[in-house]
């Protein structure tokens, strides 16, 4: 899978500080939005990368989320990125389930001055092989969510832009009852 990609430091115009982006699977770091300081304010860093199939024939860990961009030449060092989801690997005879089971990207850390917000983790992997599988907990007891991005900088002058969100993680659940 690709991670979002970092946003751009151009700032060309005067748009409003930018979220992240959208990306196909994962989300893109927005742009810096400095209307009149030619893109001095970083970019977002983009979110953590989709992985593997629905069968999950092969387990994943999440990927972790890109680190937003610095400023002022390495003065303002950009936050680091959410980490990505871990693998849960569950095979037995019997799995009773009244709780949840998660492997979860973590989130991006938003960002209040020049520097770009750094992207969410992406999920993991969740697999669980029974003979006998209950689950008294919720049906949405089970998730690989990615975690969503740093928000963009508030600030007037040189606002950093937004990290992009981690892409989902994969669930398989095997049972035979």
């Amino acid at each position: 899978g690709n991670a979002g990609s970092a946003g751009s430091t151009a700032g060309a115009g005067n748009p409003p500080p930018a979220a992240a982006g959208s990306g196909a699977a994962t989300g893109q770091g927005g742009s810096s939005q400095c209307p009149t300081c030619g893109g001095v304010g970083a970019g977002g860093g983009g979110g953590g990368g989709l992985y593997g199939v629905p069968t999950l024939a092969t387990v994943f860990l999440g990927s972790g989320g890109g680190g937003g961009g610095g400023h002022d030449n390495g003065a303002l060092v950009g936050p680091t990125g959410g980490a990505g989801g871990g693998i849960i690997f569950i095979v037995a005879d019997s799995f009773s389930n009244s709780g949840t089971v998660r492997s979860n990207g973590d989130v991006g850390v938003a960002t209040a001055d020049r520097r770009g917000a750094s992207g969410g983790g992406s999920g993991g992997s969740v697999f669980v092989r029974a003979n006998t599988f209950t689950n008294s907990a919720s049906p949405t007891a089970f998730t690989a969510k990615g975690g969503t991005g740093g928000a963009a900088s508030t600030v007037a002058t040189n606002p950093g832009g937004g990290g992009g969100g981690g892409g989902i993680g994969r669930i398989r659940i095997e049972a035979t009852s």
